[in-house]
C-alpha cells in the first residue's frame, strides 16, 4: 500500500529454471537495490548454488527458496522477503487499501452504472432536442 511507481524497478536479477534472465518489474527490495547498484552486471558465478533464503510449499511439498529465484511468496512462504522476487507493476502507486475482490468489483460496477446512466440521459436529451421541431425544443429543455 505504501509503494509508489518509484518503488519498482525492471531488473534481470531474478532467474532460475523457471525464468532465464528475462526482465521483470518488481518492488525495490534489498536484492534489487544491490543488483541495480552493480549497473545490472550479474554476480560472479560460483560452483555453489545461490544462498537459501527460505521455504515454501509447491504441490503440498516443501520447496527451498534460493536467492535470485523468481518464485513468488505464497501464504505458506517463510523467507527473507528482502531477497525475493516481488512482482509489481507501475500501478503499484495507485493502490490505496486492501479490500476483498468482490468489494472492488461491486464498486467498479456501481461507478460504471452511474457513468452510463448519466451519459445515456444526456444522449437521450440531446437526441430529443435535435429531433424536435425548433418551436418544441424550447419546451423540452
Amino acid at each position: 500500500i505504501d509503494a509508489s511507481e518509484a518503488d519498482t524497478a525492471i531488473t534481470t536479477a531474478f532467474h532460475g529454471p523457471e525464468r532465464l534472465r528475462r526482465p521483470v518489474r518488481t518492488l525495490r527490495n534489498r536484492v534489487v537495490r544491490e543488483w541495480c547498484a552493480r549497473d545490472g552486471a550479474p554476480p560472479a558465478q560460483t560452483a555453489t548454488p545461490p544462498e537459501r533464503i527460505g521455504l515454501t510449499e509447491w504441490d503440498g511439498k516443501p520447496l527451498p527458496l534460493f536467492r535470485y529465484s523468481t518464485m513468488v511468496p505464497t501464504p505458506e512462504t517463510v523467507a527473507d522477503f528482502e531477497e525475493m522476487c516481488l512482482p509489481a507493476g507501475e500501478s503499484a502507486g495507485l493502490v490505496r487499501d486492501v479490500r476483498p475482490a468482490a468489494d472492488i468489483v461491486h464498486a467498479m460496477v456501481a461507478s460504471a452504472e452511474r457513468i452510463i446512466a448519466d451519459r445515456l440521459s444526456a444522449a437521450v436529451t440531446a437526441g430529443r432536442e435535435a429531433a424536435a421541431p425548433s418551436h418544441l425544443a424550447a419546451r423540452l429543455g
